[in-house]
C-alpha cells in the first residue's frame, strides 16, 4: 500500500517581506467573522479582496445575480497581492 501524502509542495514562490508588507496594510477592522460557524472552534475571520460591487463586507467567494467581481479597496492598496490573486 502506498504511503499517504502528508503535504504537497506547490510550485509557487513568494517574497516574504513583500507579502508581510501588504498584509500590514490590511486594517484589523476589515476582518469579518466567517458566516460558517460550524465544524471548528475559535475565531475564523475573512477579508474580501474581490467582491460584487467591490463591497468589502461581502466575503462570499462567488458572485450572485451575475454581478461582476471587482477589486476591493483592500486589494487596491496591496500591490504584491494582486499578481498572486
Amino acid at each position: 500500500m502506498p504511503t499517504p501524502t502528508t503535504y504537497l509542495k506547490l510550485p509557487f514562490q513568494f517574497d516574504r517581506e513583500k507579502l508581510q508588507h501588504d498584509l500590514s496594510l490590511i486594517t484589523a477592522e476589515n476582518w469579518i467573522s466567517h458566516f460558517n460557524a460550524n465544524g471548528y472552534s475559535g475565531d475564523w475571520k475573512a477579508i474580501s479582496l474581490y467582491a460584487p460591487h467591490a463591497d468589502e463586507a461581502n466575503i462570499y467567494a462567488h458572485s450572485t445575480n451575475f454581478t461582476a467581481l471587482a477589486e476591493t479597496n483592500e486589494l487596491k492598496e496591496c500591490h504584491y497581492f494582486k499578481p498572486a490573486s
